[in-house]
């Protein structure tokens, strides 16, 4: 628990500098205590003592009673009133962690959870700390991540899980937004490959102050694709290598999302970040933003997971022009269009490519055009005019030194996504969104494999990919 002490006369507000220096210290809680399901601070100011509560999406402050009172004349109201405001602090403090600010009782450490779901395999769970059972998950390392006092977030852990290295997410989200078990659920029971396994998932705490808890056991997919570049580049690895990686890579995931919106399911934040690799072993990861449409039918997953599917589709459709990483989004979405389809996934990953091979040689990416982020507007119009001009868009998106296979991609790319037989479409991207594109499907197979070029001959039967393909089919 936070302690706070203000020497100042008795003031019933706090002020912003002192609720500033509070928050700071809530933050270093959250961000070492993952089983905090909210962080309560003593805050004591002149004769009074308050309880503050910090949530993920709010605070709330409590008058606990005078602990001090003038020695001169302790009048037996001001006795009277010191001895319940200790009485109450007593009780406070002597609260076990699972009844009072953490989602299970962490008195002995939280090396490792174990997770217990209830009858019929429901998704809400329950948490408890345990040394020995052969069921748990042995917390290894915490991952670094930014941490913020309002909005989603997530402690990811390394971990063991029966002998295997998973990934252990905790994460707090809007409690109206869709459960990401729920999207990997989806993901397995319409046979999506190349995404992560999942050991196991649910949800600790449903709603609490508007947000709810849920935890997900991955499989360990490997490095993020920046980082297995980077590695390749420092092993001094031939350029031939790791361009024949980066196309491997641009196969395996444009598969990978043509699969999942054929099922009903786009991740909506392709990044390198959310791009793993393992070897031979390429995984799309991290589908907390992802989004299962309408036309899905998914019905056997909205019953362990006890959501309204309506009502959530609707809801994330209202985040269909955010959801994302802002380098990566887009020439629609940075203007922001409302409609999401996959051609805005594959944009994305043709934006991932280039920055990771250009970020090889170049360590001032976030400085070159393609990828300067001085407004959403402002970058998409610079991608408007560098996309059409085949000989420099390269360039200006920082990448100095490309090997002719790897090039080929690129430019197939580039042309697939951002010309139709009557020309360049850059501006029709964004000033219609609901334009159509056509892309030459013989130049798609140079960077996706024939049965994902005619699982995406299927989406183009619809307003570029926004609707139900008529027959959706899975990738395994």
């Amino acid at each position: 628990m936070v302690l706070g002490a203000k020497l100042e006369p008795r003031v019933p507000s706090i002020d912003d500098e002192s609720l500033g220096q509070i928050a700071d210290y809530v933050l270093h809680v959250w961000a070492y205590q993952p089983t905090r399901t909210f962080v309560p601070v003593l805050f004591a100011r002149g004769r009074r003592i308050d309880l503050l509560l910090f949530t993920r999406d709010k605070w709330y402050r409590a008058h606990i009673g005078q602990i001090l009172f003038s020695s001169e004349a302790p009048g037996s109201y001001a006795v009277e009133n010191v001895r319940e405001t200790t009485a109450a602090l007593w009780f406070i403090l002597t609260l076990s962690p699972d009844q009072f600010g953490h989602f299970c009782d962490v008195r002995d450490g939280f090396g490792s959870l174990v997770f217990t779901h209830g009858p019929e395999d429901k998704a809400n769970a329950t948490a408890t700390v345990s040394r020995i059972s052969k069921h748990r998950v042995l917390l290894k390392e915490l991952l670094p991540r930014p941490l913020h006092m309002l909005g989603r977030f997530a402690h990811i852990y390394k971990a063991e899980y029966k002998g295997k290295d998973v990934i252990l997410k905790l994460s707090w989200m809007p409690a109206d937004r869709q459960p990401e078990g729920a999207v990997y659920d989806a993901l397995a029971a319409r046979g999506i490959g190349d995404v992560p396994e999942v050991f196991d998932s649910g949800i600790l705490c449903s709603s609490l102050c508007g947000y709810r808890l849920e935890y997900l056991v991955l499989q360990d997919c490997g490095e993020t694709l920046d980082d297995h570049l980077a590695k390749l580049r420092a092993d001094d690895e031939d350029d031939d290598v790791i361009e024949a990686k980066l196309i491997q890579v641009i196969r395996r995931v444009s598969a990978c999302l043509v699969g999942a919106w054929n099922a009903g399911i786009i991740h909506r934040d392709i990044s390198t970040g959310n791009i793993a690799v393992d070897g031979d072993k390429v995984t799309v990861i991290d589908w907390g933003c992802a989004k299962v449409c309408e036309w899905a039918g998914l019905e056997d997953v909205t019953q362990r997971w006890d959501i309204d599917f309506e009502e959530i589709c609707e809801v994330e459709s209202t985040y269909d022009k955010q959801a994302g990483t802002p380098i990566f989004m887009s020439i629609g979405l940075l203007f922001e269009r409302k409609k999401r389809g996959i051609y805005d996934d594959l944009e994305s990953l043709f934006y991932v490519a280039l920055y990771a091979v250009g970020s090889l040689y170049n360590e001032e990416m976030l400085n070159v055009r393609g990828f300067e982020l001085c407004s959403n507007k402002t970058l998409a119009r610079a991608r408007v005019s560098v996309l059409g001009d085949r000989n420099r868009y390269l360039e200006s998106f920082g990448v100095e030194k490309v090997g002719d296979d790897l090039h080929k991609v690129f430019e197939a790319m580039r042309q697939c996504l951002f010309w139709s037989p009557t020309g360049y479409i850059g501006s029709g991207l964004w000033e219609d969104e609901y334009f159509r594109r056509e892309p030459d499907w013989q130049l798609a197979a140079e960077f996706m494999d024939e049965p994902t070029v005619q699982m995406l001959k299927q989406a183009q039967h619809t307003q570029d990919g926004f609707q139900q393909p008529p027959t959706p089919a899975s990738v395994n």
